[in-house]
């Protein structure tokens, strides 16, 4: 249930503490007393405060080193705490405590007797008949006086107020505060996803290979066949490799020379080569056969691919992030308690699982994929620990002497700050006005006829409609004088 602490000061009488009894919102109520004050050290006002409260449907505790305020306290059964902060549930009772009766008057005996010889004197029947008149006309007055009873509905002025609020979510806070902590619980999820993404880069990478004629000369007096695919090298370029592209079988005879075709075994625009460069034929036809290169070697060259950028790593892995945490957001909100709420900005990863690209950055690929696994966590809290919170809040800003509105808080949320996902920031409303002085409202109507009453009434300031006036009998036309007869209420409090 709502709690609401309410601050005594030390000036406070029955009269001013009834008074913020009556603008309590919850239904539950910490008095917390001053210390070195003498506040409500009667056994009467408690009672008559609990009478109160019971008759608004409000249970209240007591905070108070006083040792006679908890001594009356603990005869009268109301509920004693050792702070405002700690208020456990065991320490209430089921239903507000009904207030003791007070103790009748003794009345007086008589302490004579009449003798039993004395004999009665007779009156006349017409000073019998007065007497009853008489007495008759005096219980009129009496119950004139004390019966009827009458309850004066003011209606004052009331308006709107307005404050952006920030309220911070703490797992360690017992309960909401005035200065804006809201108790909150924190929960975590480990989930884990794939994505693949296209690549935005661009590479360039080996195309077409580079290709012409090499001459070959026999160096033995024998015909020397050179098969197809046999190594032909630059000398010092062990990374260049180029192959004669058909069979080829030398004359007889030192020196006897043929042309063939030689292409790179690398496409790419290395092996464009100058003439004279291929000089060497790789391994035992080496002895038997030598290679000359009198024109150039052409047509190697680079083509233009799509490539990983660092870019596309980083849309990979905050495209799969924010997927994650709305899975989280969806799996949190399903196991949720009663009455919890989650706070979409507090959804945050507190730990990266595992985090592997298949491609690395600047490698040639169409595509980038990602797999992830994180440890989210996120915060929920209760709305009326909230509103708790913000009707706190509210009251310590509110104008100096103004009342609030029962039940016309209002809290919105808006946007969070993204910055600090343990907070709530929310637009607050309610309705305040300047609440009327009970005593002299009574002052004004007692003893007059209602028209009168309400005219009168309704010159005091403030007022936002004419006052009403409600007799017990209903048929009763006069305001009673006794003040203690006459009840003064707001529209909104209780009947």
């Amino acid at each position: 249930m709502k709690v609401q602490i309410v601050q005594l000061e030390p000036q406070d009488d029955l009269a001013s503490v009834s008074d913020k009894l009556a603008w309590a919102q919850a239904s539950r109520v910490v008095l917390v007393w001053p210390d070195r004050s003498r506040v409500l050290r009667k056994r009467l006002d408690l009672v008559l405060l609990l009478r109160q409260a019971a008759r608004r449907g409000v249970q209240i505790g007591l905070v108070t080193r006083d040792p006679v305020v908890l001594e009356r306290a603990a005869e009268l059964g109301i509920p004693m705490f050792r702070s405002s902060t700690r208020l456990p549930e065991n320490a209430w009772h089921a239903a507000p405590i009904a207030a003791p009766l007070l103790p009748p008057r003794p009345t007086e005996r008589p302490t004579t007797v009449p003798t039993a010889t004395a004999r009665p004197r007779v009156l006349p029947g017409w000073l019998r008949l007065s007497l009853m008149l008489m007495v008759g006309l005096a219980l009129s007055a009496a119950l004139a006086m004390i019966v009827p009873s009458a309850t004066i509905i003011l209606s004052p002025e009331v308006r709107d107020q307005a404050t952006e609020m920030l309220f911070t979510l703490d797992p360690q806070a017992e309960t909401p505060t005035a200065d804006g902590y809201v108790p909150a619980r924190q929960v975590t999820k480990q989930l884990s996803g794939s994505t693949r993404i296209a690549t935005t880069g661009q590479t360039q990478v080996a195309d077409r290979p580079a290709s012409g004629n090499v001459t070959l000369t026999n160096l033995t007096d024998e015909s020397v066949l050179i098969p197809a695919g046999t190594g032909v090298l630059p000398s010092g370029r062990p990374d260049l490799r180029f192959e004669t592209t058909a069979d080829l079988s030398l004359p007889a005879g030192q020196g006897a020379t043929d042309t063939i075709g030689v292409i790179a075994s690398r496409p790419g625009s290395a092996g464009n080569l100058p003439p004279e460069t291929l000089n060497a034929i790789d391994g035992p036809l080496g002895l038997r056969a030598a290679v000359s290169q009198p024109l150039s070697l052409t047509g190697g060259s680079e083509a233009g691919r799509p490539a990983v950028a660092s870019a596309d790593q980083a849309t990979a892995l905050r495209q799969l992030t924010e997927q994650l945490l709305a899975e989280a957001a969806t799996s949190i909100e399903s196991s949720l308690e009663t009455g919890d709420v989650l706070a979409p900005a507090s959804l945050r990863v507190v730990r990266t699982e595992t985090q592997a690209f298949d491609r690395e950055i600047g490698a040639a690929a169409d595509s980038v994929g990602l797999d992830l696994a994180l440890e989210i966590a996120a915060l929920v809290y209760q709305p009326q620990d909230l509103e708790s919170a913000a009707s706190l809040a509210v009251a310590e800003r509110r104008p100096p002497g103004a009342g609030i509105v029962p039940q016309s808080l209002i809290v919105t949320l808006t946007n969070p700050d993204s910055a600090r996902p343990d907070t709530l920031k929310a637009k607050v409303e309610q309705q305040v006005f300047t609440p009327v002085a009970d005593a002299q409202a009574r002052q004004l109507a007692r003893g007059l006829r209602l028209e009168q009453a309400v005219a009168r009434l309704s010159s005091l300031p403030g007022l936002a409609a004419a006052p009403r006036i409600q007799t017990t009998p209903a048929w009763w036309p006069i305001v009673p004088w006794l003040e203690v007869r006459i009840d003064v209420r707001l529209p909104w409090d209780p009947g």
